[in-house]
């Protein structure tokens, strides 16, 4: 009797099977049925040797302080699975920036641009990123200035760029996605009246259209410096 891997139940009814045609004279038919059961045998142990060298790989990977051992272990794994583990924990950033560019989750993606401890780790997390809802989640909430103005930076969405202008906190994000903002006039001018850091309002206000909410603007605001942008604004208009 042949069992593999917890298997036996299967491969017990394979060999009764090829016993049958064998006893039943069916001499061709049970050498056909042979193979096919040891290709599927070989087969098998095949898959779970490549398992466990991806599992013996990502181990090592997260582990090592030696670059490009690591590197090597995360060039031969194409599990995503082992990957996001290698992305999130490995003890080197060089070894989690190559396991974050084999990924394919751009939500895992987004994560790691929000919050791993390194910088260019981060970097290069969101420059894998496509999905431009998930990259204003970075401008919003990334955990690193530089890489929160960087995802505004590359935001081309115009809801997207007015989501950042109103509800990022940080106000290099906001006015990165609000000077690339253009179209939305109406987004404009709700940042322009109700954000409540001047700088990105005097953002808003450059890209305002509206000649009277500009006067407006220029005589109500509370701020010196975006009132003068209301009035530069209209100049530049006229």
């Amino acid at each position: 009797m042949i069992e593999i891997n917890g298997a036996s139940n299967g491969w017990r009814r394979a060999v009764m099977t090829i016993r049958s045609l064998t006893k039943a004279g069916s001499l061709f038919r049970a050498a056909i049925a042979l193979l096919v059961f040891g290709t599927a045998v070989v087969a098998l142990n095949g898959c779970a040797n490549a398992e466990a060298v991806e599992a013996r790989n990502a181990r090592l990977a997260v582990e090592t302080d030696r670059l490009r051992q690591g590197q090597q272990a995360v060039a031969d794994i194409n599990c995503q699975e082992h990957l996001a583990r290698i992305a999130r924990s490995a003890y080197l950033p060089s070894i989690r920036r190559a396991a974050v560019e084999k990924l394919t989750d751009q939500a895992l993606i987004a994560e790691i641009a929000r919050t791993d401890w390194e910088g260019t780790t981060r970097r290069a997390a969101l420059e894998c990123l496509t999905d431009e809802e998930l990259i204003a989640e970075v401008a919003i909430e990334s955990l690193h200035w530089r890489v929160r103005q960087d995802a505004a930076l590359k935001l081309t969405d115009e809801h997207q760029l007015a989501r950042v202008g109103m509800e990022s906190p940080a106000p290099e994000a906001a006015r990165a996605a609000v000077r690339n903002l253009t179209e939305d006039q109406t987004a404009l001018a709700k940042i322009a009246l109700m954000n409540d850091k001047w700088t990105v309002r005097r953002e808003a206000v450059r890209n305002l259209d509206d000649e009277d909410l500009l006067a407006q603007i220029a005589e109500e605001d509370d701020q010196q410096e975006v009132r003068n942008a209301a009035r530069a604004r209209l100049n530049a208009l006229q």
